[in-house]
């Protein structure tokens, strides 16, 4: 689902949070916005 397409803090923070798809929907939201 969540695939980190460049090497960065937020791919590692998406990695993580992967594992919680509640939160890894709320991050990736933030880092794409971002």
């Amino acid at each position: 689902m969540s695939r980190p397409t460049r090497i960065e803090n937020g791919a590692v923070i998406d990695f993580r949070f992967s594992l919680v798809p509640h939160q890894s929907f709320t991050v990736t939201k933030s880092i794409k916005r971002n």
